[in-house]
């Protein structure tokens, strides 16, 4: 198999050696840039970011004109948590490449990236800490709007077929109620409404899921809940083919969120970057997939590197105040160890907005890379 046809199948090892053959094997210009190019890709998904950065800075000096490598640099030292390097990279390849769409998206996620990093919700003892809880008038309407999806949520599971029950534990061997309860985006609204959370993604393997409970459940709740100070949602649905750079991280077995859901929240002020990330169809690349961890407003880095092997796993679960129910999942994310300082700040942020409406907890697993 040649380099290309390796890389499209996950194995950047091997796809990284065939395009090293290569290039030992030629001194042809075109063929130098384009093989350098692929080959700091298969690095960066192997983590090496260094190596990365240093032949596809390679592959610019022979051409500049290289979508694929300005774009790839600039996902490296975003990754690097480079902001400012990948801005400014960026506008050097627009200058270029004037006008190139997948830059532009890259410039602007490089800059939320940037805008997050200033944020007193990833900015560890930036601001006091009841400045980012909800007034008490807020507080109680979140609370009612939180039992009412709560209700609707478990209705719309409680009234699936015997043939829904069968799709949605297809591959999977959780008993129904242990699939339910880690399915279950209750908590994920909660940190919604209470603006620490700019949107959810309803998506499953199960094609009818998204739709169905979109139906039964999340649109019912949108139209009865009007009255939330700095919140006005907003459903749509995802109609295109949208893939993110996890499609290639796993052998190609990602199909994308083609068919999914999102709830979102028009006043968060990043909205944007959710419009961008998941209504907007991008035209033959791949959507980073630290851009959907932004937009989904998780703290941490999800794609490991060279320099951080050690990645935790990170739960937050809570249960209702005065309730003796067992806890349920409300956001899992994964982490470097370098993001664990921003990670322990936003969980703080949570459990003082959750205050009064559920006890929250986090669980940090430590898992480690064997490449």
């Amino acid at each position: 198999m040649t380099g290309t046809e390796l890389y499209k199948t996950g194995d950047f090892a091997e796809a990284h050696k065939a395009f090293t053959r290569t290039l030992k094997s030629t001194k042809d210009a075109p063929i130098r840039a384009a093989q350098l190019c692929n080959r700091g890709a298969c690095s960066m998904h192997m983590g090496y970011l260094s190596a990365a950065l240093e032949d596809l800075s390679s592959s610019l000096q022979i051409n500049l004109k290289q979508e694929k490598a300005w774009a790839r640099m600039a996902a490296v030292l975003i990754r690097q948590k480079r902001y400012e390097d990948a801005i400014s990279a960026l506008e050097d390849g627009l200058k270029v490449l004037p006008g190139n769409k997948q830059l532009q998206d890259i410039l602007l996620t490089a800059r939320e990236f940037r805008f997050r990093a200033r944020h007193p919700l990833y900015n560890p003892l930036s601001v006091a800490i009841d400045s980012l809880a909800p007034s008490p008038v807020t507080r109680k309407k979140v609370a009612d709007a939180f039992d009412r999806f709560v209700a609707l949520e478990q209705r719309y599971f409680k009234g699936l077929s015997a043939a829904d029950r069968q799709g949605l534990c297809e591959g999977d061997d959780e008993p129904l109620s242990k699939i339910t309860e880690e399915m279950s985006i209750a908590g994920e609204v909660l940190l919604l409404l209470l603006g620490l959370k700019p949107c959810v993604l309803i998506a499953h393997p199960w094609p009818k899921y998204a739709s169905s409970i979109v139906g039964l459940a999340v649109r019912p709740f949108v139209a009865a809940t009007k009255d939330i100070d700095g919140v006005v949602m907003e459903l749509r649905e995802i109609t295109h083919e949208m893939r993110t750079t996890s499609f290639t991280t796993t052998g190609g077995e990602h199909k994308g969120f083609k068919g999914g859901w999102v709830l979102a929240n028009r006043m968060d002020d990043r909205y944007g970057h959710v419009r961008r990330t998941f209504y907007e169809a991008k035209q033959g690349y791949l959507v980073l997939e630290d851009a959907v961890a932004l937009a989904l407003g998780y703290p941490g880095t999800l794609e490991e590197s060279d320099r951080e092997r050690h990645t935790f796993d990170v739960s937050y679960k809570g249960r209702r105040v005065g309730s003796r129910a067992p806890q349920k999942p409300y956001l899992e994310y994964s982490c470097h160890g370098s993001d664990l300082p921003v990670c322990k700040w936003h969980l703080s942020v949570c459990r003082r907005a959750c205050e009064g409406i559920t006890e929250l907890q986090a669980y940090f697993n430590h898992s480690c890379s064997t490449d």
